[in-house]
C-alpha cells in the first residue's frame, strides 16, 4: 500500500510509488524511481519535501521468511508461456537494482524479493533446457560486466545447479537467493576499486577480500534472511584446498551453497568482459573451472555445469 513521507525521513534506496510533478506540473521522476541521494537532493532543491512509497501491509506481515506459494501458484496458473522468462528477468533486474543500493548504504533488503526469486525459480526449473538456453542467449547478449546481471545471471546458474543436483524447491530458492546476494558486500569498497585496470595492490586486495563479511553483515539486518543465505554469502569465496577467503576453510567444512555459487560467480565472471580480462569463450571457461576443480572447486558441482552446458551446445551445435 502507498504512504505519503518526508523526503527528509525517506532513506536512500526506496523506490517511489506515484509520479513527481514540480509545481508547474511537469514529470520530475516516475513511480517506480529508486531514490538515490542525488534525486533525493534534486527533489529538496526544489522545494518537494513529501513522496509516495510502497509499505507492506502490516496485516499481511507474520514475519516468516519463506515465500507465499500461494500467490505463486495463482501467478503461475494465468502466466504459462516461456515469455514469462523475460518478464521476470527484468523484473528480478530492477530488484537487484534496489538490492544494489540498499547494500552500499547498508540498508534492509526488500521483503518482496523472496516471493520473485522463488516464481523466477519455478520458472527455471520446470524447464531445464528453455531456461539454458535462454541463460546463454543473456550472456551471448550481454558481455560486459555490470554488478546487476552478473548478480541476476549467477543466480539464474545457482538456480539450475540446484535443480541438476536434487535440491528441494525450498534449498533451490535459498541457493538462488545466495547467487542473487553474494556480492552484496562489494557495494561497500571505494567505487572504481573493482574496475581498476591494473593489479590490485596489497592493501587494495586486502580491502576486496572483506566484501563477504560486509555482505553476510548487511544481510543479518533483514530478518526473513535465511541463515543458509547469510552463511553462503560470507563463505562463497571459500576453496576447498584452504586458499580462499575471508577465512581460509578447508573441504567440508564448506556447506553447498556457497560452493555451488562458486562455480556459478566463476563460470559468469570468466564468460564476461572485466576491466581486467576479456571474456573467455564457453568451452575453455568450462575446462578451466574443471581444471579448478582438482584442488579449489566441488568437483560434482563443476562435472555436472559441464555436462550440461557441453551436451546442450552439442545438441544445439546445428
Amino acid at each position: 500500500m502507498k504512504r505519503s513521507i518526508s523526503l527528509h525521513d525517506l532513506p536512500v534506496g526506496e523506490s517511489l510509488a506515484q509520479d513527481v510533478f514540480d509545481s508547474q506540473g511537469r514529470l520530475l521522476l516516475k513511480s517506480g524511481t529508486v531514490l538515490i541521494a542525488e534525486l533525493k537532493e534534486g527533489l529538496l532543491r526544489k522545494g518537494i519535501e513529501m513522496v509516495y512509497i510502497e509499505v507492506e501491509d502490516p496485516a499481511n506481515k507474520d514475519g516468516d521468511s519463506k515465500p507465499d506459494l500461494e500467490q505463486i501458484e495463482k501467478f503461475k496458473a494465468h502466466t504459462d508461456n516461456f515469455a514469462q522468462f523475460a518478464r521476470l528477468y527484468d523484473t528480478l533486474l530492477y530488484e537487484v537494482r534496489r538490492t544494489a543500493l540498499r547494500g552500499k548504504y547498508n540498508k534492509l533488503m526488500q521483503a518482496n524479493l523472496k516471493d520473485d526469486v522463488m516464481l523466477f525459480a519455478r520458472y527455471l526449473i520446470e524447464d531445464e533446457q528453455a531456461s539454458l538456453r535462454y541463460y546463454l542467449q543473456i550472456k551471448n547478449a550481454k558481455k560486459d560486466y555490470e554488478y546487476e546481471y552478473h548478480a541476476l545471471n549467477t543466480a539464474i546458474l545457482s538456480i539450475l545447479l540446484g535443480k541438476w543436483l536434487g535440491l528441494s524447491l525450498y534449498e533451490i530458492w535459498e541457493v538462488g537467493l545466495t547467487g542473487l546476494l553474494h556480492d552484496i558486500g562489494e557495494l561497500q569498497l571505494p567505487e572504481g576499486m573493482l574496475k581498476k585496470k591494473g593489479p590490485l595492490n596489497a592493501e587494495e586486495w586486502a580491502l576486496v577480500k572483506t566484501h563477504p563479511i560486509l555482505g553476510a553483515k548487511n544481510l543479518l539486518k533483514t530478518d526473513w534472511m535465511p541463515p543458509r543465505v547469510i552463511v553462503g554469502v560470507l563463505m562463497h569465496h571459500e576453496r576447498l584446498d584452504g586458499t580462499g577467503y575471508p577465512q581460509g576453510i578447508l573441504g567440508s567444512d564448506i556447506p553447498l551453497y556457497p560452493r555451488i555459487v562458486a562455480v556459478a560467480s566463476i563460470f559468469n565472471a570468466m564468460t564476461t568482459d572485466r576491466s581486467y580480462a576479456r571474456a573467455v569463450a564457453i568451452p575453455a571457461s568450462l575446462e578451466e573451472l574443471r581444471n579448478r576443480s582438482f584442488g579449489q572447486l566441488d568437483a560434482k558441482v563443476t562435472r555436472i555445469l559441464y555436462d550440461k552446458i557441453h551436451a546442450f551446445m552439442a545438441d544445439h551445435s546445428g
